[in-house]
């Protein structure tokens, strides 16, 4: 049996070679997360809601759970599915269900299913404010910050009973909304436009209006007793006082003037507990919570003095809970008040140990704590390690971690929450991603849910530059999070962690937000840390930068320039050492607005810059003398702004383009403007229909206009109409620019030359027998191919060309995959391209490609110096060769002079019909497309291989098949053996009387 088995593994090797393109590592390894967190997650009863992704699609589904072992269920969905995680759900029970406002969208979840009630809204422009109820009747409030409006909507959970009930436009602009409340059978809403303004509505359009009262404060609002009370500092005095309101300035006044005989107390998080009002009070030197009597208007203390108040306080309907910090400082007492002083109780402690405390949770007698350390990293504390769990079952109190050895609980954030005295989490147990799990205290009630997500792990690569040898990347490999990693294309790595965030991860981790070249190195914005790479594979954290988070960073004039943490022009020479203040907005008599310098560009000797709110185009030559302002705009219509990220500034020769979105202005319409540096050269080009910017070729903007091709050189004169094809890429390659529009029928390419004459390169019709539906943006490869690919419904199929219709040729074939079409994702260096893809075996991960020597090339441009020119296949000439120049012409097969070549007398012209080991042969374009499968997966984990590593193995698909449906039908009992022979692992599977055999080479 065992030479069968490997005379098999042998035959197999035959079938999948090592082609030029491979996957560089499976840096992800086991099933991948199912990004389950707190937000959007709400309870019923006994039964948690939360969202959670169990596909590759990108699409979150709502489940429900009662914490039994395999509970889990996926709600029943009419059209409910979203991609956009960083923007959680609303969701407001009333009545018998459940309400869920996302991304314009009303859902209903009533019967374990989830209905689509009304599309309302999209887009960034539509802030959901929330939902409220009045007279037995639902609504929900929106700022439409493009109409500068108020729309109050009504429903009934029906279609056509949902309804605007009334919209109220501001005559001044809504720069941000408040909090929410009840009083007096009324709901209020407050929002500032220059001053505090409150939404107010008794249910009624007559009864629904708006009012200034600027004697309030925007947050903090607690209702007792019919008077909302707030907190609120006095003019030109930084302590907080205790003021109420009826919500009218008239009836506005403060309540407390002393607190136990000290006139400059302050108070801090109101909170309603028992009917009666609480706060944090500070006054003769001392912190405790007190209560205040709104009848006599009364402070007592229900606590003593406090030292260090840790995070919030927890409610529950008969006390409410507190956190201290021990007099040693090494650790975190817990007590519980019922709301006197002869209540307070000490209950228990945890250590300190440097770790915050951020989220406790009450459900009936149990108290569920979560903790994150913090240490110091350059003056700046940052999260590190693993979250800590305790339980406090009301005697002992104890860690999870102990309860569940071996688990990794990540981030702080995978706290779900507590419903019906169980404790919700996320963690990972090393062979599945971060799943439910869920504990009551108990090792026995302590268990993963279910693996929702049973989908190989990806690690979701994305690339940011090559340098010396070696090419940067992030990726999440599940264990460390998204950090940064390294490889020179045979040796892989991680290589720094920053853990900057936690936002939508389950693990501290790092996000790569820009990138600047500076001299011969770059400058990485990695989760806000500014750091140094050098092409010797050095970094430096750049902590001497007064540099804001959100800064790009741009060289000019021998220094870096970049927004500052006051939010003016910067500037730094290569040390970074001492860093100079460049351009002060304000000593011009302009702010740089809540954002600061943005959109920085350079242009020959000029920079341009965006400040004030997006609002105000700048031109400066790096100091404050040569500063100008040339256009003044309103607030978020200029590059930049988050209402509309995608509009851009375009560098050209002398000039620049830029888009403005006329934010708040009626039709909202894009506009193309140039600026040359002057005010009186910074003009509106055109008001276009319909916009889709192509790219910058022959110092001119292309782009679709309605849907028709436009070009602009920044005059008015030379901005034109040109085609009447919806083009939907465009690249330049050399002297050309490049087009690629979908025909409805199949994929077609264009050339454009300098005279916008366009001509027909080819047509991709039919990709063996599967019809194309799709193409991706071109990529630049050096300065000699441009590369493209053509999606079908099953493979992915790349081309690559210089240009010429006889070079344009299929170089690779990928099955069952997908790839990202940001500029990110393709990187060439070093002669090999990288690229993040997905694929049936190994998730999405990083993808190499030997580009060392490509099949041919066309050579057009002339030759100016001695070469030797090679390639692996042929060879066309169409080029000059200098004067008493050298130039040698390599190729396997054969050496084509067309028209155009010249070796004039002086030139010595050789040729060679030798060429290179060719990489990109015929056998990737194999008909039998399912070769094309990956390399056999590279498995880190300790405990390699698992049962999954077999399963997901494509040449054991039909064991998987086989053993997942035995899964489901639970009619035989399942069970399995691994053993390791010579070159492979074997799986002795058996189901029932059954024994199915798989096998698995060993690693690399």
């Amino acid at each position: 049996m065992k030479k069968t088995i490997l005379l098999f593994a042998l035959i197999i090797g035959s079938l999948y070679p090592a082609f030029s393109q491979r996957v560089l590592k499976d840096i992800a390894q086991g099933t991948d997360n199912a990004y389950v967190f707190q937000g959007g997650s709400f309870s019923s009863g006994d039964t948690l809601f939360f969202r959670a992704n169990d596909t590759k699609d990108g699409n979150y589904a709502y489940y429900i759970t009662n914490g039994q072992s395999g509970s889990i269920k996926k709600i029943s969905t009419n059209e409910f599915n979203h991609r956009n995680f960083s923007n959680p759900p609303t969701s407001y029970k009333f009545k018998n269900s459940n309400y869920l406002y996302l991304q314009g969208n009303l859902y209903q979840i009533k019967n374990d299913s989830t209905y689509l009630v009304k599309y309302v809204y999209y887009g960034y422009e539509f802030n959901f404010l929330g939902f409220f109820q009045l007279n037995n009747q639902l609504y929900f409030l929106i700022h439409d910050r493009n109409g500068n409006a108020l729309d109050y909507w009504k429903t009934d959970g029906t279609e056509a009973g949902t309804s605007l009930q009334k919209k109220i436009i501001m005559p001044d602009r809504i720069q941000y909304p408040g909090q929410g409340f009840y009083l007096n059978n009324k709901y209020y809403h407050s929002f500032y436009d220059g001053s505090i303004n409150f939404f107010v509505t008794d249910g009624t359009i007559s009864g629904t209006t708006t009012f200034k009262n600027n004697r309030v404060s925007m947050y903090g609002y607690e209702v007792v007793n019919n008077d909302m009370y707030f907190q609120r500092s006095d003019a030109g005095d930084y302590r907080i006082k205790l003021w109420k309101s009826k919500g009218d300035s008239l009836s506005t006044q403060k309540v407390v003037s002393e607190i136990d005989g000290d006139t400059n107390y302050s108070v801090h998080i109101p909170f309603k507990f028992a009917n009666e009002l609480y706060f944090i009070s500070f006054s003769n030197g001392q912190i405790r919570i007190s209560k205040f009597n709104s009848t006599t208007s009364e402070v007592n203390h229900v606590t003593n003095t406090l030292i260090n108040l840790q995070n919030y306080i927890l409610i529950n309907a008969q006390k409410f809970y507190y956190a201290d910090i021990s007099p040693d400082y090494n650790s975190i007492n817990f007590y519980e008040n019922n709301g006197s002083l002869e209540s307070n109780t000490f209950r228990f402690s945890i250590p300190q140990n440097y770790n915050d405390l951020f989220n406790y949770y009450s459900s009936g007698n149990k108290l569920y704590i979560c903790q994150q350390k913090r240490i110091a990293v350059n003056n700046v504390n940052e999260f590190a390690g693993d979250a800590i769990y305790w339980v406090f079952d009301g005697n002992t109190v104890k860690k999870i971690s102990d309860l569940a050895p071996g688990l990794a609980f990540g981030s702080y954030n995978n706290a779900v929450g507590v419903v019906n005295d169980i404790f919700y989490f996320s963690a990972s147990d090393g062979q599945h991603g971060y799943e439910l799990w869920r504990t009551d205290g108990t090792a026995a009630g302590t268990f993963m849910v279910k693996d929702i997500n049973t989908q190989i792990a990806s690690s979701n690569p994305r690339l940011m530059f090559g340098l010396g040898d070696y090419v940067y990347f992030t990726a999440d490999d599940i264990s460390h999070g998204n950090e940064v990693w390294r490889t020179n294309g045979s040796t892989t790595s991680l290589y720094a962690e920053f853990d900057g965030s936690n936002t939508n991860s389950h693990v501290l981790d790092t996000e790569f937000h820009n990138k600047a070249k500076f001299k011969n190195n770059y400058i990485a914005n990695l989760s806000n840390k500014f750091v140094e790479f050098t092409p010797t594979g050095t970094l430096k954290l750049l902590s001497a930068l007064p540099i804001r988070s959100s800064s790009t960073q741009v060289e000019f004039n021998d220094s870096l320039y970049f927004c500052g943490s006051d939010g003016n022009l910067w500037k730094s020479d290569a040390t970074f050492l001492n860093p100079k203040l460049a351009v002060y907005l304000d000593s011009l008599n302009n702010g740089t607005g809540n954002y600061g310098v943005f959109g920085i560009t350079k242009v020959d000797t000029m920079l341009f810059f965006i400040s004030n709110d997006f609002s105000t185009l700048w031109k400066t030559n790096g100091k404050k003398s040569g500063t100008v302002k040339l256009f003044q705009a309103q607030p978020d219509q200029l590059p930049g702004t988050s209402l509309n990220s995608g509009i851009k500034i375009w560098p050209m020769q002398k000039k620049i383009l830029f888009e403005k979105y006329n934010y708040g202005e009626p039709g909202n319409a894009y506009e193309l403007w140039v600026s040359d540096g002057t005010t009186n050269g910074t003009k509106k080009l055109l008001t276009p229909l319909g916009y889709n910017s192509l790219g910058v070729y022959n110092d001119k903007l292309y782009f679709i206009n309605n849907g028709t091709l436009w070009c602009s050189n920044g005059t008015s004169a030379g901005t034109q109409h040109i085609d009447n094809r919806n083009f939907a890429a465009g690249k330049q390659l050399k002297d050309k620019f490049y087009l690629t529009i979908n025909t409805g029928s199949g994929i077609d390419y264009y050339e454009l030359d300098k005279n916008n004459q366009i001509k027909h390169l080819i047509t991709i019709d039919n990709v063996v027998n599967d019809f194309p539906y799709g193409t991706g943006k071109f990529f630049n490869i050096d300065d000699r191919y441009l590369l493209t690919h053509v999606s079908t419904p099953t493979h992915l199929h790349f081309y690559i060309t210089d240009g010429n219709k006889e070079n344009f040729k299929k170089v690779l074939v990928l099955k069952s995959t997908t790839v990202s079409e940001d500029e990110d994702k393709f990187l060439y260096h070093n002669k090999k391209i990288y690229f993040s893809a997905t694929d049936t075996l190994k998730g999405q991960e990083l993808w190499i490609w030997d580009f060392e020597c490509p099949d041919g090339y066309t050579i057009r441009d002339a030759i100016t110096k001695d070469s030797t020119i090679i390639y692996g296949k042929n060879i066309w000439g169409q080029s000059s060769i200098s004067n008493n120049k050298t130039v040698t012409y390599d190729a396997k097969n054969g050496i084509t002079l067309q028209p155009g070549f010249e070796a004039p007398k002086g030139a010595v012209f050789k040729t060679k019909l030798v060429g290179c080991a060719n990489n990109t042969s015929n056998t990737i374009e194999d008909n039998n497309l399912n070769t094309n499968e990956p390399l056999v997966k590279i498995n880190t984990a300790t405990t390699y291989p698992q049962l999954m590593d077999f399963l997901y193995y494509f040449p054991n698909k039909a064991l998987k098949e086989i053993y997942e449906r035995a899964q489901q039908n639970k009619s035989l009992p399942i069970s399995w053996e691994i053993v390791t022979e010579k070159d492979i692992y074997r799986l002795d599977l058996k189901i029932g009387t059954s024994v199915l055999k798989g096998w698995l080479p060993k690693k690399n």
